[in-house]
Parts: structure tokens; C-alpha cells; sequence
């Protein structure tokens, strides 16, 4: 039993967070966007410290690395460029985005028209979201910098309801399993409420 509350326990805290997350995301899309590109900063900074620190390491050992030189100095130029032109960074996430919607849309075009040769009745719903995806990658293709804030601004709408309809699919369960769990009640008086 200790199991099933700790696992409630830490399903409400993830959905708590993605709420949160949401409403931040929804809220504030240009802040959220910098923050993950200040992030991505550190995080790439990190890994030039230990590429750094595995050349200095394996030079004190006689081993040394040009490889994890090479590589450090990389991520160091990455950071900071990251760090310093985060605008850019957030105006290539559309880009890279754009691209992959409408590379997949192509794609699901191609099943649509091979699905239509077979004679699959449900060809045409896959044309249509094939069409959709290709629309939806030429928008941001075309409007990153707009789209970057509103893809930003989606995805906390995004988390948001997915964090509501978790609360409160979790809030439904726990009163389900309370419900049957209650001392007295025998199932065949369950099945008649």
C-alpha cells in the first residue's frame, strides 16, 4: 500500500509541474524560451568542462587526448554562442521544426497516394493531415521568429491541460479505489449502485 501512495504521491507532483510548466510556458513564451537557451548554455558548458577536465586528466597520465581537446574547446564555442545569441537559437527551433513537419507531411502525402492505389477507404484522412503537417512546417519555415512564440505558447497550453486532465484523472481513481476499498460493502452491492 506504501507503494501505491508514493507512486500517487509522485504522479500529483509531476502533474502539479506540468501545470505549473504550462502556465509559465503559455505565460511568458519569450522569458521561457531565453531560459531554456541559457540552460542549454550550461549545459553544453558542462560538458566542455568535462571534455576539458579528460584532456587534463590523460595529460597527467601520459595519455592525453587531442580528441577531448578538440571537443571541449567545441562545446565552450558552443556555449557561448548559445548564451550570447540566444535569439537566434530560439529563431532556429522553429527552423529545424518547420522542416521535420514538412519533411513528415511529404512523407504521409506518399502513404496517402499509395493508400488511395489499394483502394483504402481512409485515404483521405491521411491526405488531410498529411496536408496539414506540410502546411503547418511551411508556416514556421517562413514565420519562425512569431512561430518560436507561439510554438512556445502552445506547448504550455500543451502541458497545462495535460497537467489538469492528470490531476483530475488521478482525483477520479483515488475516490474510485476509496470507494471500493470501503469495509462492509460486498461486490455483488457494488454492482447495483
Amino acid at each position: 500500500m506504501d507503494f501505491l501512495k508514493s507512486l500517487k504521491w509522485n504522479a500529483a507532483a509531476i502533474s502539479i509541474g506540468s501545470v505549473f510548466l504550462g502556465i509559465v510556458l503559455a505565460g511568458w513564451p519569450a522569458m521561457a524560451a531565453r531560459t531554456v537557451c541559457y540552460l542549454l548554455a550550461v549545459v553544453l558548458a558542462l560538458g566542455a568542462f568535462s571534455y576539458l577536465l579528460s584532456y587534463l586528466s590523460g595529460r597527467r597520465h601520459g595519455l592525453p587526448s587531442g580528441m577531448d581537446l578538440v571537443i571541449g574547446l567545441l562545446l565552450v564555442l558552443a556555449a557561448a554562442f548559445v548564451a550570447a545569441r540566444a535569439d537566434s537559437v530560439i529563431g532556429l527551433i522553429p527552423l529545424v521544426i518547420g522542416a521535420v513537419f514538412a519533411v513528415n507531411g511529404a512523407v504521409k502525402l506518399q502513404r496517402s497516394l499509395e493508400l488511395k492505389q489499394v483502394e483504402y477507404r481512409g485515404w483521405g484522412i491521411v491526405m488531410l493531415y498529411a496536408v496539414l503537417t506540410i502546411g503547418f512546417g511551411v508556416v514556421l519555415l517562413f514565420n519562425p521568429f512569431s512561430a518560436a512564440t507561439a510554438m512556445i505558447r502552445i506547448l504550455g497550453i500543451g502541458f497545462l491541460v495535460s497537467g489538469i486532465t492528470d490531476v483530475v484523472t488521478m482525483c477520479s481513481v483515488s475516490c474510485q479505489v476509496r470507494k471500493n476499498m470501503l469495509p462492509g460493502v460486498s461486490r455483488s452491492d457494488k454492482e447495483f449502485e
